[in-house]
């Protein structure tokens, strides 16, 4: 087993008045090729925000404002973006213009802590490795933990993503900008709506909440997006309705997490015409989902407006909540720039009990 140092300095650069420290991130090896991945949040004690880090290099400068703050790293000794064994370390210090050095050496034992996730996440000093339950509703889960097998949901493939809280400083080389992304994870075949993964993370807990996004696509290749699941307090909090984690039981080796991949369907959206006129269109959009839609946006293209300037624009009706199995109008003009087929994805924000997204892709043709 490869041994991993994380090795912070932090030095004052500026007189002793200035408000910021500049803290210089220094570790042992370079994140490339096959890693699974490294981060650093920066938590201020006082102000109680945390700045979340991607590291891509062996070396980042920061600046940051004096005060107390705690230091937290997780590593991943891995193949594959966050797999492998998870290590972790953390130290607090006081940054008020006196040159400081902190050292962290992040370890298997260091995380198994109620810190990193509770102990219904943990198995054996592990974290347990992610279950993605895909249904289609929260009614056809089964004994709190499966799919019933009639009930799967839409997904065929997964991605999950570390999120970033800003870019990262004169990083030169990495794939993940400000993410840290799983490998596609190809769904199970129905009528088995479990997916194992080998994925290592972190849960979170009362002071420490790692964000995360789970996306979720129409195919098996991760290239046709369906929702996009937003978990930014972590995994160990519970959210309500479309995406909750069941922490399992006895000697599983899995904590689940359900993702409830229903949407609300679209009919087809075309606009056809002649170049340097409007062209409009009314769409349907019918609750498919299992629970009211008490949000809705849809964020349009450019070219594209709303008939009258006004959601869900003229002669269109929209009213919400959407119930299930409700329908609702919009009426979309378009001007087109340029002649020739197209075609435009549009993202819709909607919440049926938890906030997610989704893409309807628009076809126009002008001549």
């Amino acid at each position: 087993m490869k041994t991993i140092y994380l090795l912070i300095l932090i030095s004052l650069l500026a007189c002793s008045k200035s408000p910021e420290t500049k803290l210089e991130v220094s570790t042992s090896y370079l994140m490339a090729g096959t890693s699974g991945g490294a981060a650093l949040y920066l938590t201020n004690l006082d102000r109680k925000f945390t700045r979340t880090i991607i590291l891509e290099n062996n070396e980042t400068t920061l600046a940051v404002e004096n005060g107390n703050w705690e230091f937290v790293s997780i590593l991943w000794d891995g193949n594959e973006p966050l797999t492998g064994d998870l290590k972790c370390d953390r130290k607090t210090a006081s940054l008020t213009g006196t040159a400081t050095r902190i050292e962290l050496t992040p370890s298997q034992v260091n995380c198994d802590d109620d810190f990193y996730s509770p102990p219904e996440f943990r198995k054996d000093g592990d974290t347990r490795s992610i279950r993605l339950v895909n249904c289609a509703s929260t009614t056809s889960i089964s004994a709190g933990v499966n799919c019933d097998d009639s009930a799967r949901g839409m997904a065929e493939s997964y991605r999950i993503r570390l999120v970033n809280s800003e870019p990262p400083v004169g990083f030169t080389a990495g794939a993940t900008g400000l993410r840290l992304s799983s490998d596609c994870i190809p769904a199970e075949p129905a009528p088995n709506s479990i997916t194992e993964t080998n994925l290592q993370l972190p849960f979170g807990g009362k002071q420490f909440r790692p964000a995360y996004a789970v996306d979720t696509f129409q195919d098996s290749n991760c290239t046709t997006p369906l929702l996009s699941f937003r978990l930014i307090d972590g995994l160990a909090r519970l959210v309500p309705g479309s995406s909750v984690t069941f922490p399992s039981t006895g000697t599983d080796p899995f904590s689940d997490l359900f993702l409830e991949t229903s949407i609300p369907q679209i009919g087809s959206l075309s606009f056809t015409g002649t170049l340097g006129t409007s062209l409009t269109n009314t769409g349907t959009l019918t609750n498919s989902t299992s629970r009211p839609i008490t949000e809705l946006k849809l964020n349009l293209p450019p070219g594209f407006t709303y008939q009258g300037g006004v959601f869900p624009g003229t002669g269109a009706l929209c009213v919400l909540p959407l119930d299930p199995g409700d329908s609702c109008t919009f009426s979309l003009m378009f001007s087109p720039a340029s002649s020739g087929l197209k075609i435009i994805p549009m993202t819709i924000d909607f919440n049926n009990g938890h906030p997610k997204k989704t893409v309807k892709n628009i076809s126009t043709y002008s001549n």
